[in-house]
């Protein structure tokens, strides 16, 4: 399982305590741009939507959304490698 995948999981467990460190843990890592695209690509809290949809919808190209968003998943491993118990405290 990669480190996204667990993150994933983490999120959904049904575990609210768990739930909320994860998304405390999202927000706290990623822009809000990142955090944005991130989050409609994978369909959290929302529809999962496509490159092309957000991109129409944030004024960006799809190479645009697609940097982000890979930006994004790099920040996110990143960061669970220091923090892999969510416990971020800035």
């Amino acid at each position: 399982m990669t480190k996204i995948e667990q993150l994933l999981n983490d999120l959904q467990t049904g575990n609210k305590e768990m739930s909320e460190r994860v998304e405390y843990f999202i927000r706290c890592t990623l822009k809000d741009r990142e955090m944005k695209i991130f989050l409609e690509m994978l369909g959290i809290g929302c529809m999962k939507r496509g490159p092309q949809e957000i991109c129409e919808e944030m004024g960006m190209t799809v190479d645009e959304v697609d940097r982000y968003f890979k930006k994004s998943l790099a920040k996110l491993e990143d960061m669970m490698t220091r923090y892999p118990d969510y416990n971020i405290d800035y």
